[in-house]
């Protein structure tokens, strides 16, 4: 058995400072490297996006900690995949510019700007007594699906879908592209997923589940549109009054015993194009003011 070498305390002293060194270099490293974080405009991607190359389907997931970091322009992506994967590295751009493109986010600094929007907001009618019954997994699965249907309407009339809310949905247009009929593409979207919201109510009671009935508020106004949180960790949002009464006019179907209610705003901009039904004008809830509401029935013949 060899014996541990003797070492005289001066060389103990050394190898100790060496020591002392080493952690601080690594400390100062680490400060720099998250102080350099908080410099990047970062933007959280959470989608798996995927596409495929000679060697299989790779894809680009937000990871803080990522394997390889590919910055361009305003993003900050990081490759899932190992280095040596040819396909991803010459497909790193197509990838990103759909990201860009599909995102439509310019700037990831914090704040925003006030521009008009047209906001919706969706519920699902009586969904806490569905879910104190349900089964939590079978809930979860069954909340996906409706939320996919939805979402497959707003997005194909250029939606944003801003947030995912229990069982409730926000989106809005003309953010952050202008879209100069967003109120006509608003009040189309909410058509297209009441329909198709109905026909995935007849899957679900056809395999024994309780059907979602969804209630939609529309509005149109100002609002502050763009980044809100912190360095770490932000959101594409609108904030406002404007997008308070959207929240409030989904709110007040059920009082009205309607589907769809859209503000005064947004009748007066589409009234030619689709067809209403005229309610009472109301107080809503929070709100000092008086609101002409309507009921959005169809689409003009």
């Amino acid at each position: 058995m060899s014996l541990p070498e003797i070492v005289s305390h001066e060389q103990w002293l050394q190898a100790r400072e060496a020591l002392l060194e080493k952690e601080k270099a690594m400390t100062r490293a680490r400060d720099e490297l998250s102080a350099a974080r908080r410099r990047l405009p970062m933007v959280e991607i959470t989608k798996d996006y995927r596409f495929e190359g000679p060697e299989g389907a790779c894809g680009l997931i937000d990871l803080f900690e990522g394997r390889r970091q590919l910055i361009l322009g305003h993003f900050m992506f990081h490759p899932e995949w190992e280095d040596g994967c040819p396909s991803c590295s010459a497909g790193a751009d197509e990838v990103a510019d759909g990201l860009r493109e599909h995102l439509a986010i310019r700037d990831t600094t914090l704040g925003g700007i006030k521009q008009e929007i047209t906001l919706v907001f969706t519920d699902v009618r009586g969904f806490t007594t569905i879910a104190e019954s349900a089964d939590p997994d079978m809930l979860m699965r069954q909340t996906s699906r409706y939320f996919s249907v939805l979402t497959e309407a707003f997005l194909a009339e250029g939606g944003t879908v801003d947030k995912f809310i229990g069982d409730a949905v926000m989106v809005f247009w003309n953010a952050p592209h202008p879209q100069p009929d967003h109120v006509a593409r608003a009040c189309r979207a909410v058509l297209a997923a009441k329909a198709a919201g109905e026909r995935l109510n007849a899957e679900f009671e056809a395999e024994g589940l309780t059907p979602f009935f969804t209630r939609f508020g529309i509005h149109v106004g100002e609002a502050v549109v763009g980044n809100v949180g912190s360095t770490e960790r932000m959101n594409y949002t609108a904030l406002g009054n404007t997008v308070n009464l959207a929240a409030r006019l989904e709110g007040l179907n059920k009082q009205a015993g309607t589907a769809v209610l859209v503000s005064e705003n947004v009748y007066l901009r589409v009234r030619d194009q689709f067809e209403f039904r005229a309610l009472d004008a109301v107080v809503a809830k929070g709100m000092t003011k008086e609101t002409r509401i309507f009921e959005l029935v169809g689409v003009s013949a």
